[in-house]
């Protein structure tokens, strides 16, 4: 998940805070739901200026305090550095994915060449503006990106704007029109958005039904 932090995001009067918290509990039900044989991990990042780490574990290991951390880092402030970030998570992700498969036995491996949903990869942009802080990466670059993640790795990637058509966005970014949401700025469309995301990860996750990355 990378959700956008920057100050605009002051225009959720706190939803967008309230939406991470709920999204990140809904990701604790979804692997209490699905319960992947080698786990439902999640990579959650704010970002402003720069990218933040928020949580990087496995969604059963969530607990009261993840809450308050993923809160506390979702609160706006700084510019929107969206494109580097984009990238930088996806690559990030690309490695973990590689990780997974290096240590699966040879059978499984074979069993994954052959059926390539088994293991599960959702990546998750959520932002309200334009990019106004990268310097090493463009949309396009991301785009680029995308295409490897979505035919090589089989992963699915879901889009979240306000300011903005999410969907014509969503195109630049390389994920399906289908695949995105358009968002209101105000508090209850902030948080109806970040848990109608968690809800379609969980049918992505739930349509590999094995690894969850």
């Amino acid at each position: 998940m990378v959700g956008d932090r920057s100050g605009s995001m002051a225009s959720t009067k706190g939803g967008s805070q309230e939406g991470a918290v709920m999204y990140m509990k809904k990701q604790k039900e979804n692997n209490e739901t699905v319960k992947p044989k080698l786990g439902y991990f999640i990579d959650f990042i704010s970002f402003d200026d720069e990218p933040n780490s928020l949580y990087f574990g496995e969604a059963n290991a969530i607990t009261t305090d993840t809450l308050t951390d993923i809160s506390i880092g979702m609160s706006p402030c700084g510019g929107t550095r969206l494109y580097d970030t984009v990238v930088e998570c996806l690559q990030k992700q690309i490695s973990r994915l590689e990780e997974v498969y290096k240590n699966l036995n040879k059978t499984t491996q074979n069993l994954v060449d052959n059926c390539p949903w088994l293991i599960a990869a959702t990546f998750a942009i959520m932002t309200d503006g334009q990019d106004n802080r990268s310097t090493l990466n463009t949309i396009q670059d991301c785009k680029k990106l995308m295409k490897i993640y979505k035919k090589k790795y089989s992963g699915t990637a879901l889009f979240i704007g306000a300011n903005q058509d999410a969907k014509r966005t969503a195109q630049k970014f390389g994920i399906d029109e289908d695949s995105s949401l358009q968002m209101g700025t105000d508090r209850r469309s902030s948080y109806n958005a970040a848990s109608a995301i968690a809800s379609a990860q969980i049918r992505a996750v739930s349509s590999g039904g094995g690894i969850s990355c």
